[in-house]
């Protein structure tokens, strides 16, 4: 029984490491996009172009702590189509509500668009007309930030709002997902 005590007390030593160590990768996440809203919203217009590698170096700089330091593979290395797309998707996602990349061209050429969620009307309506201006179509993943910060209506899904503002259609690339659009 004793034994058997011990095992159950490393067991929930091993799991408070887990939940720390989760703990910590969510608060490495918070500063990184905290560091970086920060950056975009005041260097940067809404839907002004600007180079996302530089953006990166710089609130690397401002990073003091090294294991918070952002890692995206540095462009220009060789890689195969494989790990290209993989760091693409990590760029949207550390850019999320952030900033958006126009295309697979922009992200080769290093070009991001700012769009900061939190500086956009809170109203649906206005909110749409504006992601719409940045660009006409866009990726459910890549949407979804920029609907986190809008008013609730009583009863209003996310889904329902989508189809309140948006027009669905099938994107030709395999396994990219349905593009929205301005309806």
């Amino acid at each position: 029984v004793g034994k058997k005590r011990e095992r159950e007390g490393e067991e929930e030593e091993e799991g408070g490491e887990k939940a720390a160590t989760s703990s910590s990768s969510t608060a490495k996440d918070l500063v990184v996009q905290f560091k970086l809203e920060r950056y975009i919203k005041h260097r940067f217009e809404q839907n002004a172009k600007f180079n996302y590698i530089e953006v990166i170096n710089a609130v690397n700089e401002e990073i003091t702590v090294d294991e918070f330091k952002i890692d995206i593979v540095k462009k220009g290395e060789e890689k195969e189509e494989e790990d290209a797309k993989t760091t693409m998707d990590a760029c949207t996602a550390l850019f999320a509500g952030l900033a958006f990349f126009a295309s697979e061209n922009d992200y080769k050429r290093n070009i991001a668009s700012a769009l900061v969620a939190n500086a956009m009307p809170r109203e649906p309506k206005d909110r749409f007309m504006e992601l719409w201006k940045s660009k006409p179509k866009w990726l459910l993943s890549e949407l979804e930030p920029y609907l986190e910060g809008m008013v609730k209506t009583p009863g209003m899904t996310q889904e329902a709002m989508l189809l309140k503002y948006c027009r669905v259609s099938t994107n030709t690339k395999a396994g990219a997902g349905d593009l929205y659009s301005k309806r």
